[in-house]
């Protein structure tokens, strides 16, 4: 077994098991000596970009890492309108308004704001109005920050204007704060700033970084995202375990590689001649 370069890494909850890392970290130094303290800083810089790329919003698809900041951006938006959609109802899209005298009773309630009417009319709800209450839909979000099927709210939009684009704008300057809970630690790790674009940058980011590289036997840097719903609750599918095991199998790769060289330079030398008078066992 390896020495452990964080021996409290085992530890559920806050820490992570990094002990697969570790070991790889460990088969590489053998074959590329070089100062660990750069190395696990570099690491750690890598780690809390691959955490920023996979931290919601994101498409979802399997090309996550591949995928830009700026198309994350946009997915968020449109989960943001999907899961608005499921609280936020236009009457002008209900079917019963297509019949020309239910659409007039709905018009003619919108115009006196009778909003009981309204709900009497499309079967209740949570409310009707001219604007959507701010913060309506956050009762409804769950543990994942995702909006579930609930009480309604009822707007009447029109071609000019849209009522549920005005309050989803407010909620899409929310979009990035989850991602920005590594901010702290991309900062002190020196992380350049193409990855954390604007959407991200302007949101303060509650998050943690304890290094300690240069005094100390066994270096290290935790870092930590304290930001609500940054991180999936499933422990298999937590954000940083994932990219931790993406960086793990980047280091062995490059163990990979580095034994295939240093195998091919093996073979490639010349024919060994055995000399009686130097080569004495």
């Amino acid at each position: 077994m390896a020495k452990r370069l964080n021996p409290k890494s085992r530890r559920e909850g806050l820490y992570l098991d990094t002990a697969q890392w570790e070991e790889a970290v460990q088969d590489l130094l053998r074959l590329q000596p070089q100062n660990v303290s750069k190395l696990i800083k570099d690491e750690a810089k890598l780690l809390v970009r691959d955490c920023i790329k996979l931290t919601p919003p994101t498409t979802g698809g399997k090309g996550v890492m591949s995928e830009s900041l700026k198309r994350q951006e946009q997915a968020g938006q449109e989960a943001i309108l999907g899961d608005l959609k499921k609280v936020i109802k236009d009457v002008t899209e209900l079917k019963i308004y297509k019949n020309p005298k239910v659409k007039k009773w709905i018009d003619r309630a919108f115009k006196n704001h009778d909003w009981q009417l309204v709900l009497d009319i499309v079967g209740g709800g949570e409310g009707a109005g001219m604007q959507v209450p701010d913060n309506f839909h956050e009762k409804y979000r769950n543990k994942n920050g995702r909006v579930r099927s609930g009480g309604r709210f009822f707007i009447k939009d029109t071609k000019a204007k849209s009522k549920l684009m005005s309050y989803a704008s407010k909620v899409f300057k929310r979009i990035g704060k989850a991602k920005a809970g590594w901010i702290p630690a991309a900062r002190k790790l020196k992380l350049a700033k193409r990855h954390w674009i604007k959407y991200i940058a302007r949101h303060a980011g509650k998050g943690n970084v304890v290094m300690s590289l240069n005094k100390t036997p066994n270096p290290f840097v935790f870092v930590a995202n304290l930001e609500a719903h940054a991180q999936k609750h499933n422990k298999s599918g937590k954000i940083m375990a994932v990219a931790l095991k993406i960086r793990t199998d980047v280091i062995r790769d490059k163990v990979k590689k580095l034994m295939e060289l240093q195998a091919k330079a093996f073979n490639n030398k010349k024919d060994f001649h055995y000399n009686p008078l130097k080569d004495q066992r």
